[in-house]
């Protein structure tokens, strides 16, 4: 196991490599410090609508917002939940009240699917809807308006839920640390 997190790692990243492009999408390049920048500002926008701890849900393609939000939540010591694309209203909805989502980040289209429209349906029928964020045809990302002061992160802290398929039944959240996480991209 490891003291440091996903977190630690991209502001020492910004620190010693400001200017190493480290993703690419299209036309849009981010270089260590614009990543760092990027996902503190929505890391503290996050903080100011919901307490660390919470669950921040996001239903995208291989967009650069995606590693933006994952970084974000990581940083706001937020749990990440990513939600295959694929999926529509039944497995969506049971997943988001599964998790207790408060935020979650959809394309307002993508591959001719609507997924606006299918967050509006999910969410009509949710006794606590989360907040939904229309990357890519809705409003920007939000930002910080104020800052937020950050959380320390503790490395064994719940980081990230997966759900399986739900083949023999219904879909299974499975639980992740910072170092579970760690422990399974270092094998």
């Amino acid at each position: 196991w490891v003291r440091d997190t996903l977190a630690d790692a991209l502001t020492e990243a910004a620190e010693s490599t400001p200017q190493r492009i480290v993703l690419i999408d299209g036309d849009i390049q981010l270089d260590c410090r614009s990543l760092h920048e990027q996902a503190r500002g929505l890391a503290q926008a996050m903080l100011a609508r919901m307490p660390a701890g919470s669950v921040v849900s996001f239903m995208l393609p291989n967009w650069y917002e995606a590693t933006v939000i994952y970084l974000a939540a990581t940083i706001a010591g937020m749990v990440v939940n990513p939600i295959l694309p694929s999926l529509r209203d039944r497995e969506l909805l049971f997943i988001l009240n599964d998790a207790k989502t408060r935020m979650i980040f959809v394309p307002l289209v993508f591959g001719r699917h609507d997924y606006a429209s299918m967050l509006n349906r999910v969410v009509a029928q949710m006794e606590h809807p989360p907040e939904v964020v229309v990357v890519r045809g809705g409003a920007p990302l939000p930002a910080a308006d104020s800052a937020q002061t950050l959380p320390v992160l503790d490395p064994d802290a719940l980081r990230m839920i997966l759900y399986t398929s739900g083949t023999t039944g219904l879909p299974k959240g499975v639980l992740h640390s910072h170092n579970s996480m760690h422990a399974l991209l270092c094998q």
